[in-house]
């Protein structure tokens, strides 16, 4: 929910905004943050798997692409159409090995209800100064 607020905030700004989810290459459903730097930086263990090395290089190449031209599919025609957060509409890139579905686009709103419930507990909770500002949405 934070990210999906913080993703809102900056497209609703003008920034260019591009979420993802890393889903965990290994059996356990857990992931844990920062679970994809060793992924980024292709910094693997030795034991990790071929696929789990082609996931590698599409983060850290989505990274790449999106530091040399401000989106991380550049104009790679073979990477999945991802438009980036705008309102209304809130696909995220969904990184995981090929055995789990591939990389691909999902929808972003997947966690509406649990972000609604979240939201609305903040703009009931916050300070009186601070919810003057106006109210948190998602």
């Amino acid at each position: 929910c934070p990210s999906h607020f913080a993703w809102q905030s900056l497209a609703a700004m003008g920034s260019p905004v591009f979420g993802y989810l890393f889903a965990s290459s290994s059996d356990s459903p857990i992931v844990h943050h920062f679970s994809e730097v060793p992924f980024l930086f292709m910094n693997l263990t030795e034991n990790a798997s071929l696929e789990e090395w082609h996931l590698a290089e599409e983060v850290a190449m989505s990274w790449y692409r999106f530091a040399a031209s401000g989106h991380p599919g550049g104009h790679d025609r073979r990477w999945p159409h991802w438009p980036g957060w705008q309102s209304g509409e809130a696909p995220i890139l969904k990184f995981q090995v090929a055995s789990k579905g591939g990389t691909q686009v999902i929808d972003g709103k997947q966690r509406d209800r649990q972000c609604t419930f979240m939201m609305e507990w903040i703009n009931r909770t916050l300070p009186d100064n601070v919810a003057s500002r106006g109210s948190v949405d998602i």
